[in-house]
Formats: C-alpha cells, structure tokens, sequence
C-alpha cells in the first residue's frame, strides 16, 4: 500500500512539474506576442507610409478628385478598423495571459497541497470501486456467448475493449461518472489504424447504415477511434444498469454488422 501511495505522489510530482512547465511556456510567448502587438500599437506611423492618407490633411483630401477622395476615405477606415482589432486583441491577450497566470498560480498551490492526495486517492478508490461493480453486473447479465466477442477479464478501468476477432479490431464499452455518459465505439489499434482512410471515404454509408453520427477521434495509445453519440444517463444507478447494458448491446450488434465486413474485404 505503501509503495502505491509512493508511486502516487510521483506521478502527482510529476504532473505538476510537466502541467507548471507547459503553462509557464504558454504564458511566455503570450507576454511576448502582446509585446509585439502594443510594439505595432505604438508607432508614431501606425497608418502604413504607403498609403497616401498619413500625408494628406482635410483640406487637401477635398481638393483631390471624387475618385481619389473616396479611395483616401476608404483607406482610412480601414487603417482604423485594423488598428481597432489590434487595440481588441492586445485585450483578449492580456485577459487570457491574467488566466494562464492564475492557472499556473492554482496548480502549483493544489499540487503542493497533502489534502490533494487524501482527495485525489478517496476519488481514485471510488472510481475504481464503481468500474469493478458495474462491469461485474455487466457480465454476469451478459456473458461473452451472448455478446459474440472475447470477454476482457479485467473490470478496473471505466472502459472495456472487445475483441472483434480481426488483428487490432476492437468494440469499446465506456462509463463514466464525469460527465454521467455512456458510449460504444469501435477502436482500432496499431497497424488496423491503416483502415482510417478508406473508412473515412464511406463516412457517409457508414452512418446510414449505423443510423446515427460516427466521429472519429485520435486517442493517446496509438488507436483511432470511431465513436457514436453519447448516452447521457447516471452510471451509479445500479437499478438502472440493466437497460444501460442492454443498450450496450444494440450498439454493439450495429457496429460489428458495420465494421467487420469492411475490415475483412481489406484483409
């Protein structure tokens, strides 16, 4: 236990260290890059020289002809308009540099904190106890010769891959308690990511035939997923789950009937 509070307060350390790091990189190219803006703010020939309207006074601009007066009036506002959306985005600057700047100030105070890790592990251990239950229910109403996939034996995570049978070809169930959503999506892995393309060329057929939207998303493990819509519903409602892992269940049907054959005439 002991060790796995250690291992805990590592990565925490080290989390903090990468987040400070990244704000801290941010913050510095937006300070810079509002310094550049008020640099083009401040000039005493902000109006481009190369516009003849800096060189010409009121009473000269009437003496020119219809012309060349509208174009110096046009020119003029422009050099307005633009000099307006500087003044407008040096202000966004400077509002997202004052939130950059209390973020960085938030985790640094949060992460120091020991109340941080007694709420980060009550948090963790209740995560963990609501995936064992639910997936333990979710199995035991359903066992892999109904579903027609290779059950995972592990219950820990707030997902679970199916096997479809095809090298790095899975149907992925989620739940999650933040936001309360379930979703199905089918995922692929490794060099089955090859399949993206000519999957993304039948986007289309794929959600005519799936009867809702795909979207596809790329996630940090090396997979590719494409999920369909989310299922807003309380995933700790245990006399709920039974309708929750019946709707897994169509999800499941629609995507292999979807998917498989397209995946094997790849293959």
């Amino acid at each position: 236990m002991n060790d796995t509070l250690q291992k805990q307060t590592n990565l925490r350390d080290e989390l903090a260290r990468t987040q400070h790091s990244t704000i801290d990189h941010i913050l510095n190219r937006l300070i810079e890059h509002r310094a550049d803006i008020m640099d083009v703010l401040t000039l005493d020939d902000f109006s481009s020289k190369a516009l003849i309207t800096t060189s010409r006074s009121e009473s000269e601009i009437l003496r020119l002809t219809p012309q060349v007066k509208e174009f110096v009036i046009e020119q003029r506002t422009l050099e307005a308009g633009y000099r307006q959306l500087l003044l407008d985005y040096e202000a966004g600057l400077t509002d997202l540099i004052n939130k950059f700047s209390d973020l960085k100030e938030r985790i640094k105070s949060e992460y120091t904190s020991d109340s941080h890790l007694q709420k980060e592990n009550k948090v963790n251990n209740t995560s963990q106890k609501q995936n064992e239950q639910y997936w333990a229910a979710f199995f035991d109403e359903l066992p892999s010769d109904k579903l027609g996939l290779k059950t995972p034996s592990v219950y820990d995570s707030h997902y679970r891959d199916f096997h479809m049978g095809i090298k790095g070809c899975y149907i992925r169930a989620s739940q999650r308690v933040t936001p309360q959503t379930i979703h199905a999506a089918f995922v692929m892995k490794g060099s089955a990511q090859d399949y993206l393309h000519s999957l993304k060329e039948q986007q289309v057929v794929i959600e005519k035939e799936l009867g809702e939207k795909l979207y596809w998303y790329e996630g940090i493990k090396g997979e590719t997923q494409g999920q369909i819509k989310l299922k807003y519903c309380d995933v700790t409602d245990e006399t709920d789950w039974s309708d929750q892992h019946q709707w897994f269940v169509r999800k499941f049907e629609k995507l292999v009937e979807v998917f498989r054959p397209r995946i094997e005439r790849q293959n």
